[in-house]
């Protein structure tokens, strides 16, 4: 077993700012802590289109069915981004990949250095 030193944590995640050892560990953190249908806890699932509870991956795809693809928007050439749970669309990759990671993100890692208030992004 080796020890490194915080300096050699040069994998920085680009969501949270949190650093790993190797470009492996800071991928899977962020397919586990930010990526599209993150876990929360356990299995659990929150749906970005109406930020419902739910069991398990397939519980959240039989809800999106259910539930948002009845009332999917047309497609829209300005808006090709479209997410595959609420059907919501994004002019760019970005606005998606904001979309389905809002929800996942549990601490609030900024603070307004004015009224204390925290966000999860900075700028809040």
């Amino acid at each position: 077993l080796r020890h490194r030193s915080k300096d050699k944590f040069e994998y920085r995640c680009k969501t949270c700012g949190d650093t790993f050892i190797n470009r492996v560990r800071v991928s899977t953190h962020y397919r586990t802590m930010h990526g599209p249908h993150a876990n929360v806890s356990g299995t659990t699932r929150i749906c970005c289109g109406c930020s419902q509870h739910l069991s398990s991956p397939e519980a959240l795809s039989a809800h999106s069915e259910a539930v948002h693809l009845p009332n999917r928007p047309a497609p829209n050439p300005e808006r090709p981004f479209v997410c595959d749970i609420c059907y919501h669309n994004f002019p760019h990759e970005r606005g998606l990949w904001d979309h389905k990671t809002r929800l996942t993100s549990k601490v609030k890692k900024y603070q307004c250095s004015q009224c204390g208030k925290q966000f999860f992004y900075p700028g809040g």
